[in-house]
């Protein structure tokens, strides 16, 4: 309350002095002194009324705190007054604090924050691998064989697939699909917006229900409410959709339409080398992650060659922050800080000479070089903390370009580029640095005067300007050598990314239009049906008048083929 209650407890203490100095001059009027000795023996008694007020102000409050505030205001009335060197120094602190504070971000987002599930800590990805395959799916029968598994409360399976949506009378739409285990959206911790999800019996019967996203609800449907109950064509199959999954919920990735997993075509239940189905499970209270793992291994022993692998499901779909490319931009939003703080402190060296007079009088007034330090410090708070709300625009307009310069719909459901507690508290961490970082090293250099020459030369002098030259020399330095290494880290990543095409390869892409195909299965099951298919498109593309050439590919030239091993005669 003392802090809130300041001007009252001041102006009481001023009435209480004045009384006491009153009464005290009324009793040496009364004893025959003139009304000027008796003020004057009063005051005399009485002591220095300042050094008085400043003993009782010790006493009622906490004194480090007082001394707190009364450096921030101070702090604030300086900045205001250098309005020039304060604009320029937080919008540099502004620009390296967001930079970096948006790095921070995405690798959060695509490394840290982890799958939006309950407890997802308590979720296992399994899989196999052998000496030549490291993750390698697992077949139906060895899905139903860990679904027996006592470790887990539930086990579920997909299957990835594009899918076709269509009615009667509309052309049809491609999304991202998948086939999945009735349990699925239970273990996953995925509530349906509106309806509901699959039942074991509609998934082991195989069922014509479909689930659909909220987003081919919305830009196919208008998210009327109507389409539960009603019937849909996916993938050239009449099916009922029976619920509407949430917004950003594209469980397992990017899927907007959901079969139950009896209807993956080519689904072999009784081969146990045919691995298609990928499986994940929730661990029961209690289990531990080795006890899973030791039981899923007993389960899928066997076949001598293959073992199981059992991994939490965070680092089954998340990156490491120790890859190499989070690895850049952790360097790259690092140096940028770095720079922008090797800025700031030659800015406070240059502006500590300016102020040599003041820290000279302070000094000479009684003020120690810990006290002039202190308030440097405090004056690089305040500027750092207006640079981190600069720094929090900066970032939150970087990450968004940046989101924006990712295709849409190809980002998996669970990147979500906020600001939750953990970035602001990173942002917060990286302020307080920053304020060790240009702040420090000025403050000692500022607080270092001798009173008597800068009061003796006018402030000319006396703030080490030696020492001043030779810190903001090595600052300079320090930031090149910084801004050579950045430029040459961002140049090495992009042309690692982009790796130059042969000589004699010239693509051109301004009249390039690529449009993929997805066939349904049940229509085009067999690959002479699908050759068919493509020849006849081939002939149609090829005879329309606006377009040049055509080709058909399964994947586009360029980066993004995968390589494939073939035998030629038996070889290789």
């Amino acid at each position: 309350m003392t802090l809130f209650r300041r001007r009252d407890r001041e102006e009481d203490l001023r009435e209480e002095i004045d009384t006491h100095l009153a009464l005290a001059e009324e009793e040496y009027r009364r004893a025959g002194m003139s009304p000027a000795d008796a003020r004057d023996a009063a005051q005399r008694n009485f002591g220095g009324v300042l050094k008085t007020r400043e003993a009782h102000r010790e006493q009622r409050s906490f004194r480090p705190l007082d001394l707190l505030l009364q450096d921030i205001r101070f702090a604030f009335r300086v900045l205001t007054r250098d309005r020039g060197f304060t604009v320029m120094a937080i919008l540099v602190l502004g620009i390296g604090i967001g930079v970096n504070n948006m790095m921070f971000t995405i690798i959060y987002t695509h490394t840290l924050r982890g799958l939006p599930m309950d407890d997802v800590g308590r979720v296992l990805y399994v899989s196999a691998f052998d000496d030549r395959t490291p993750d390698s799916p697992l077949s139906y029968s060895e899905f139903e064989d860990v679904r027996l598994a006592r470790s887990f409360s539930g086990v579920a399976a997909f299957v990835n697939a594009p899918m076709t949506l269509a009615d009667d009378g509309r052309a049809p739409d491609r999304f991202d699909g998948s086939y999945v285990s009735a349990n699925a959206f239970e273990v996953a911790a995925i509530t349906p917006v509106a309806g509901r999800p699959f039942t074991t019996a509609e998934e082991t019967s195989g069922a014509p229900v479909a689930l659909l996203g909220a987003g081919a609800w919305r830009s196919r449907y208008g998210a009327d409410a109507s389409i539960l109950g009603r019937t849909v064509i996916v993938n050239g199959t009449h099916v009922t959709v029976v619920g509407i999954v949430p917004e950003r919920s594209g469980f397992p990735s990017t899927a907007e339409v959901w079969l139950p997993l009896s209807r993956t075509p080519n689904l072999a239940r009784d081969r146990r080398d045919a691995r298609t189905l990928r499986v994940f499970g929730r661990m029961r209270d209690g289990v531990s992650e080795a006890a899973a793992k030791a039981d899923v291994e007993s389960i899928i022993a066997t076949d001598a060659r293959l073992k199981a692998s059992v991994i939490p499901i965070n680092q089954r779909f998340l990156g490491r922050p120790t890859d190499p490319a989070w690895l850049a931009f952790m360097t790259a939003g690092f140096l940028v800080l770095v720079v922008s703080c090797a800025n700031v402190a030659n800015l406070l060296l240059a502006r500590a000479v300016v102020r040599a007079r003041e820290f000279a009088i302070r000094g000479s007034l009684g003020a120690r070089r810990l006290r002039i330090a202190g308030q440097l410090l405090v004056e690089s708070l305040v500027l750092a903390t207006m640079g981190a709300a600069v720094g929090v625009a900066v970032s939150v307009a970087g990450v968004r370009v940046f989101a924006s310069a990712v295709p849409q719909n190809t980002l998996p459901y669970w990147l979500n580029y906020d600001m939750d507690a953990r970035v602001f508290g990173a942002l917060v961490a990286v302020s307080f640095l920053a304020v060790l970082v240009f702040g420090l090293v000025p403050a000692l250099q500022g607080s270092r005067v001798d009173v008597n020459r800068v009061l003796k030369d006018g402030g000319r002098t006396g703030t080490g300007r030696g020492s001043a030259r030779r810190l903001t020399t090595g600052f300079l330095v320090a930031e090149l050598a910084l801004t050579i290494v950045l430029v040459a880290n961002v140049v090495t990543a992009f042309r690692n990314n982009t790796p130059p095409l042969p000589s004699d390869t010239r693509i051109n892409s301004r009249e390039l239009v690529v449009a993929s195909v997805t066939l349904p299965s049940d229509k085009y099951s067999t690959p002479q049906q699908r050759a068919a298919f493509y020849g006849e498109l081939d002939e149609r593309l090829r005879g329309d008048a606006l377009i040049a050439a055509a080709a058909i590919a399964s994947v586009p030239p360029g980066p993004g083929g995968t390589e494939q091993r073939l035998e030629v005669e038996g070889r290789p």
